[in-house]
């Protein structure tokens, strides 16, 4: 299992872009709420809940400094798994080199952390998935069920947030054509030449 106990600091304080909360519940909003007006419905018939671990996806200055007066933005992280990805044996191998390199949106592979205790796996952020926690509930998690992503790692993974936010692309029908149909072989091919 790909692990990498210089990745993460174990038990942080304060919170920062990139901290990682262990078997907490983060919050996801339905898709019936309404921002026209109040809702009548009770706040228990619009949000939905998972527990499970999540990264902080807040820029650390307005995490840290209580800039904002409320919610962290989050993202759920799954283990990186056959059964997660839904691809096995040599295609299974393939998606987590594409995820280690950066290559496929929206998701980032993270290493295990074998000296956290519960062991973190080797995991995918799946940024697709985002939830929130209110600041002041976090500021005070059990620390021994936090890591931290060390610099500069966690730099990257702030530019990692950062581009899929500002990921423009072009409409559909404004696309040129494409010139031929490619894989994963592909991808990291053209990777390898440049």
């Amino acid at each position: 299992m790909p692990e990498n106990p210089d990745w993460y600091e174990l038990r942080p304080s304060g919170l920062r872009q990139g901290d990682i909360f262990r078997a907490m519940v983060g919050y996801i909003l339905l898709p019936n709420v309404t921002i026209s007006q109040p809702p009548d419905d009770t706040v228990k018939d619009l949000l939905e809940h998972w527990r499970g671990d999540w990264i902080v996806l807040t820029p650390s200055c307005d995490a840290e400094t209580g800039r904002l007066r409320s919610n962290i933005l989050l993202a759920k992280i799954l283990p990186a798994t056959p059964e997660v990805l839904k691809v096995a044996g040599a295609d299974f191998k393939r998606r987590l080199e594409v995820m280690r390199q950066g290559k496929l949106n929206g998701r980032r592979l993270l290493p295990a952390a074998p000296h956290a205790d519960p062991l973190f796996p080797l995991s995918v952020v799946e940024c697709r998935l985002q939830g929130f926690a209110p600041r002041e509930r976090l500021s005070e998690y059990d620390p021994g069920l936090r890591l931290r992503l060390k610099s500069p790692m966690r730099e990257q993974f702030g530019n990692f947030v950062g581009q899929g936010f500002s990921d423009v692309g072009l409409e559909k029908q404004l696309e040129m054509d494409p010139f031929a149909g490619i894989g994963y072989a592909e991808i990291l091919e053209a990777s390898s030449d440049s």
